[in-house]
């Protein structure tokens, strides 16, 4: 039993310092350039995930109520091209606001839409609570 324990700790051992090393090579090779490359690239990633979350939330909206807002989703298909253009900001200073701005404005369009669309909502919620239970 203890030749277990003491390889299990030699493992433990061995992956702390994989991650060290890990760490110190980042610390020693840091670069302002690959720090906002990687910004970037998630700035898009995360926007794009929003986008698609909030065009969903839409499309049930939608088949609620019955009715379809266009400029909601014209609204949307402009940030999408507005998400794009985080890719070529080479300063933070313009980076971080754009970005900001880039990421809040669809979830302003997801609060629009929820308390435009409440009262089918909670129709619709109501309705499948009695249905469930």
């Amino acid at each position: 039993m203890q030749f277990a324990a003491i390889k299990q700790v030699r493992k433990v051992n061995n992956i702390i310092k994989i991650i060290d090393d890990f760490f110190v090579w980042i610390s020693a090779n840091y670069n302002n350039n690959i720090y906002m490359a990687g910004t970037r690239l998630a700035g898009v990633l995360c926007s794009f995930a929003d986008i698609a979350m909030i065009w969903m939330f839409l499309r049930l909206c939608d088949e609620i109520s019955g009715k379809v807002s266009r400029r909601r989703y014209m609204t949307l298909k402009i940030f999408a091209v507005l998400t794009l253009s985080l890719l070529f900001v080479e300063k933070s200073i313009i980076f971080f606001p754009l970005q900001g701005f880039v990421l809040s404005a669809p979830y302003f369009i997801l609060v629009w839409t929820a308390v435009s669309e409440a009262k089918s909502l909670i129709n619709h919620m109501k309705r499948v609570i009695r249905e469930k239970f």
